[in-house]
């Protein structure tokens, strides 16, 4: 495997972000999860080449927050990925990026994060993409990440995903139930 270092600030972060060509699915993986046991995150995820011959490439940033991620949903069908979505936001993690190829594969990462309402539309064709961008724009959400794939542009769909802020906001666990110390008391 090769590795390819990124020139970065050294100010912000004091670790240089990884950037990966990975040559398929099982190798994209790998690269995963090398970053996961060397602190680093996926910052950005590039799927490309034919059905026969997929392709990566991904850039890996530091998590100095130690963010729990998963980049498990590789070369999914918009009808897996919906599945991979409603699940993973039924266990309380977020959608953090997406993104497709030709072929109408996605390539996901979810978060074990707060950030605040996030909204993540797959599978839009360009009028789709412009009225939805319109309609959450005019309530306060921007494009976090915003991906586009198809042969021609009058083909190509799109992936977008719209928040309101992208800072993490803590965790905090509360006891409830029966035994638990009412919070008037805490």
């Amino acid at each position: 495997m090769r590795r390819v270092r990124a020139a970065q600030d050294h100010s912000a972060h004091p670790l240089q972000p990884e950037i990966r060509p990975e040559k398929d699915a099982d190798t994209l993986q790998a690269a995963n999860a090398h970053a996961r046991k060397s602190g680093l995150i996926p910052h950005c995820i590039a799927s490309y080449g034919t059905a026969a011959e997929p392709r990566f490439a991904a850039i890996f940033a530091p998590n100095p927050g130690r963010i729990v991620w998963n980049a498990d949903g590789v070369l999914e069908s918009p009808g897996d990925y919906q599945a991979r979505f409603g699940a993973q936001g039924a266990g309380w993690c977020r959608v953090a990026f997406v993104t497709l190829n030709q072929q109408d594969r996605y390539v996901s990462l979810f978060c074990d994060d707060r950030i605040g309402p996030v909204i993540a539309r797959h599978n839009l064709a360009s009028g789709d993409l412009e009225s939805e961008a319109a309609k959450y724009i005019a309530q306060g959400f921007y494009p976090s990440c915003l991906q586009a794939s198809g042969p021609v542009a009058k083909s190509a769909r799109f992936a977008a995903i719209f928040v309101k802020g992208e800072k993490s906001v803590a965790k905090m666990w509360r006891a409830e139930g029966p035994g638990a110390v009412p919070r008037s008391t805490r």
